[in-house]
């Protein structure tokens, strides 16, 4: 069955269980490995605790303007990902 925005939106606010955990992270290198911010996007990842929790990147000089932006994520993945 194919969901309009609208319905996904719908169904993720009555069941929000099938959204998996969102974890938020600024990444940094320590020295040791140089530029390559590759390598603290791997180990943030390998330290999420389930296969199907997500990592959300922020730039180490961005900043959330709204107190829903989590919510905004959860809608982001139901609709895009399902």
């Amino acid at each position: 069955m194919v969901y309009t925005t609208t319905e996904k939106i719908n169904q993720l606010q009555t069941d929000c269980s099938k959204i998996s955990m969102i974890y938020t992270h600024i990444p940094y290198t320590p020295k040791e490995h140089g530029t390559k911010i590759g390598y603290a996007y791997n180990k943030f990842m390998e330290m999420l605790p389930n296969d199907d929790d997500w990592g959300c990147f922020v730039d180490h000089d961005a900043m959330f303007t709204t107190p829903t932006w989590y919510n905004m994520i959860n809608k982001i993945v139901f609709i895009f990902i399902g």
